[in-house]
């Protein structure tokens, strides 16, 4: 149940992050904004993440630790040009890097 639970303000603040940010990145995207390539690793990362997983459990599932996830998303944030990792799923379900699950 707890898991449920953390899924679901996960997915509840990504709308409500999607919400504020929807305008913002339609601008960037037409100015052509440029995305550089994010890794299969940042994005594995960033998938999890949009589906409520901490760097812990991500660590777990991908074999790594805590500290090489969260390098990877801080990476991923810095190639989207977002401050938080709620923020860089947004993005990159906004550009269809990622897709958000149920």
């Amino acid at each position: 149940m707890l898991r449920t639970d953390r899924k679901t303000h996960s997915l509840i603040g990504v709308l409500l992050v999607a919400v504020v940010m929807g305008s913002a990145m339609e601008g960037l995207m037409e100015d052509n904004f440029t995305l550089r390539r994010l890794s299969p690793r940042e994005l594995e990362c960033l998938t999890w993440v949009s589906l409520g997983k901490s760097s812990t459990d991500i660590g777990s599932i991908l074999d790594l630790s805590s500290r090489t996830v969260d390098a990877y998303l801080e990476k991923a944030c810095s190639k989207l040009n977002v401050r938080t990792r709620i923020e860089a799923v947004v993005a990159a379900v906004q550009m269809q890097i990622i897709t958000q699950s149920d």
